[in-house]
């Protein structure tokens, strides 16, 4: 991704109006107006639509797939602690960065027909299990949790999360209700394993 003032306020433009039109609907116009320049200015540092969303999805994954827990914060002292750092983070993308949700759930879609879209995502996603099996569950499961399971939890944890999501965005709920309940669930399945 780019590093300059310009390209940064046409990400900022692209994400806002990719967030409000999706990407199929978003014209390259459209964005350079977002961003308070000329089309013939956008394309000064963009040739294409395709190089836009090619810097936009690297922001938006960069974002969206990053570590809750990385950084200068306490050690959880259980997995509901844990699981809190990603919940809570689910929370603020659904109700304060809804336009990184939105772009992600796009970029998802867009998946299936953009190989490199694909790859990108799928690394992402896998870097987003093993942080979550590595962070959350395997601190408090140890060696007392098959490997298969482990990784079905995490599987679980990240559907709870995209869910969520995806909910919360067709119509608004309690989200603090649906991820406590979403720990009653993974705390739940750890008491199949006699770790709770």
């Amino acid at each position: 991704m780019r590093n300059n003032d310009n390209e940064e306020k046409i990400m900022d433009a692209a994400l806002k109006v990719v967030s409000q039109n999706t990407i199929s609907g978003t014209r390259t116009a459209m964005i350079a107006e977002e961003a308070g320049m000329t089309p013939s200015n956008l394309h000064y540092y963009y040739k294409s639509k395709d190089e836009i969303l090619n810097d936009l999805r690297t922001k938006v994954f960069t974002e969206t797939f990053r570590d809750p827990m990385a950084g200068d914060i306490p050690e959880p002292q259980n997995i509901s602690e844990a699981l809190d750092y990603f919940f809570l983070d689910k929370i603020d993308y659904i109700l304060r960065r809804k336009e990184y949700d939105y772009v992600q759930m796009d970029f998802w879609v867009q998946a299936h027909v953009d190989k490199e879209t694909g790859r990108l995502m799928t690394e992402g996603y896998e870097a987003w299990l093993t942080e979550i099996r590595e962070r959350v569950i395997e601190p408090f499961a140890g060696d007392q949790i098959p490997d298969f399971d482990k990784d079905l939890m995490a599987h679980l944890i990240i559907s709870m999360m995209q869910g969520a999501s995806i909910q919360y965005h067709l119509k608004s709920f309690n989200l603090m209700g649906y991820f406590s309940y979403c720990k009653y669930t993974i705390r739940g399945l750890l008491k199949k394993f006699e770790l709770v």
